[in-house]
């Protein structure tokens, strides 16, 4: 028995311009703690080294930016793959 499939094809997504430029700034928010937190020397970079944050604050920067990344999330519209609309729209 041969039997076949069909490819999966991943879903498209359309995001408003407000919400694509709000994830650019998330992604620089991001870049700029990495850079926070790179090691500045080899010492640095030790088994014993230590970068003093307050867990608190750390805490808070990662739920801010989860909360903005959820807001660009809603806002996203699927797209179905065959008719390029988004779901729901143009099937009847």
């Amino acid at each position: 028995m041969n039997r076949t499939t069909t490819p999966v094809v991943a879903g498209h997504y359309r995001l408003s311009e407000d919400a694509y430029v709000r994830l650019g700034q998330l992604r620089d928010e991001l870049r700029l703690l990495e850079t926070l937190t790179r090691p500045r020397a080899a010492a640095d970079d030790g088994p014993d080294a230590t970068l003093a944050l307050a867990p608190r604050a750390l805490a808070q920067c990662f739920g801010t930016l989860a909360a903005r990344v959820d807001a660009c999330l809603d806002e996203a519209t699927s797209l179905s793959a065959r008719t390029g609309q988004p779901r729901g729209e143009g099937a009847h």
